[in-house]
């Protein structure tokens, strides 16, 4: 159902007039094509107005992102065999997702050698097994393999931020989404973590441990991160490369071509190896106008707007002044910035409050107080302030309006679309 309600500047009231309807849901761009200028010659309307139908009070920002995308038979970047100045303790990070909710081994990052038994292994790894994110690796020669993990699974299909930390004494810490979920004291000596493997990125040393999935803004630091970084880099989300103690930082966001480069000062990129792809995220960030919920204007500058009142664009820009009787109005605050003249008849509410802070059934009446209204299509939803409540069966006949009266202010559309 659609309508074009106008309010009476002497009580606050609305009227109706070019009601349609329609037996199935509109789209979008179908309200908003009958309220053009074409739509001037609804029934009750008069011919040839100048209201123009300006869009939703809404900013829609679309944010494209690429990322890598491993299919979990051995495709991963390999970034090089050198250690990047780490050598005895480590952080390494990095925001992956899952893309089949089945998927629950895999690892994300490692710089982590085998060969030769495990008393000559050395490195780490940053992985998923059973859905549940762990840290493993050896860096003594005792031959013993260290682990620390979580009992919570990611294989859910959102991003998560996983870091492992190794310090100086082999505690060993695992932090997931910015909380520490793990952490284990091995206490070994001697410590080192060099090897001569490759770098991986979203495959490990072994033959089983292909991750599938995507993978972004892999990170590693050659020195233990406290928790509260840890946290501050899960809000971040990215770094610039300058960062101290940064060796390497994989964005992971170039989209073409078969190299990942490493914006770190170490600067050694890594390449495709078996075809890993990029994929992409569209990000749709929608940002709502305060109270001003419709903005109309005309063919010959049309001054007036929310709930009827005139613009004053010379304060504070296009719509973000309204100028009532008694106070001006900040659409984007929902606030007056003067003292509402009543504000001793209404201890209970701010002097600067919109409406008694009634902003979905009620109106300003002129910057004093607010004003409830009924429909007048029989829902009594509401009540006029300063009149006895409307008869809820009275149906306003539209070729009874004058719509050019001096009397009316503000023409703005009110449109309700209902969904089966």
């Amino acid at each position: 159902m659609i309508a074009r309600p106008q309010m009476r500047q002497t009580s606050g009231t609305y009227d109706f007039y070019g009601v349609a309807a329609k037996e199935r849901a509109l789209s979008q761009s179908e309200v908003k094509s009958m309220f053009e200028h074409s739509s001037c010659n609804f029934e009750g309307g008069p011919a040839g107005c100048s209201y123009v139908y300006t869009g939703y009070d809404e900013v829609i920002t679309e944010t494209v992102t690429n990322h890598l995308d491993v299919s979990g038979v051995d495709d991963h970047v390999r970034a090089g065999t050198g250690n990047r100045n780490v050598s005895d303790e480590v952080t390494v990070e990095a925001w992956v997702r899952t893309e089949d909710l089945n998927t629950t081994t895999g690892t994300f990052v490692a710089k982590y050698q085998y060969v030769g038994g495990p008393a000559i292994a050395k490195g780490y790894y940053l992985y998923m097994k059973n859905g549940k994110v762990g840290l493993g690796g050896r860096n003594t020669s005792d031959g013993v393999g260290k682990v620390t993990g979580t009992s919570d699974t990611i294989s859910d299909g959102n991003w998560h931020h996983v870091v492992g930390v190794i310090d100086t004494n082999d505690t060993w810490r695992l932090y997931v989404d910015g909380s520490l979920v793990s952490q284990v004291d091995y206490n070994g000596v001697n410590l080192d973590l060099t090897n001569s493997d490759h770098l991986r990125i979203g495959d490990g040393h072994f033959s089983n441990d292909d991750f599938e999935g995507e993978i972004k803004e892999v990170s590693i630091w050659n020195r233990a991160k406290s928790a509260l970084e840890v946290l501050n880099d899960y809000a971040s989300g990215s770094f610039t490369g300058t960062e101290a103690n940064l060796m390497g930082y994989f964005p992971l966001d170039e989209g073409t071509g078969s190299t990942a480069y490493d914006l770190s000062v170490a600067g050694a990129d890594g390449t495709f190896y078996n075809s890993p792809t990029w994929t992409t995220d569209t990000l749709v960030d929608t940002t709502y106008v305060p109270n001003d919920s419709v903005k109309v204007s005309g063919a010959v500058s049309y001054r007036y707007g929310f709930q009827g009142q005139e613009r004053d664009n010379e304060i504070k820009g296009d719509g973000n002044s309204y100028n009532y009787k008694y106070r001006m109005h900040d659409p984007r605050l929902g606030r007056f910035f003067a003292v509402d003249p009543l504000y001793k008849d209404y201890p209970e509410l701010t002097p600067y409050q919109f409406a008694a802070n009634q902003v979905i059934h009620a109106v300003e009446l002129e910057g004093l107080e607010n004003s409830n209204y009924i429909s007048p299509f029989g829902e009594p939803t509401m009540w006029d302030g300063y009149q006895e409540p409307i008869n809820p069966t009275t149906l306003i006949n539209p070729s009874t309006i004058d719509f050019w009266s001096d009397t009316w202010v503000g023409r703005f559309m009110v449109s309700a679309v209902k969904h089966q």
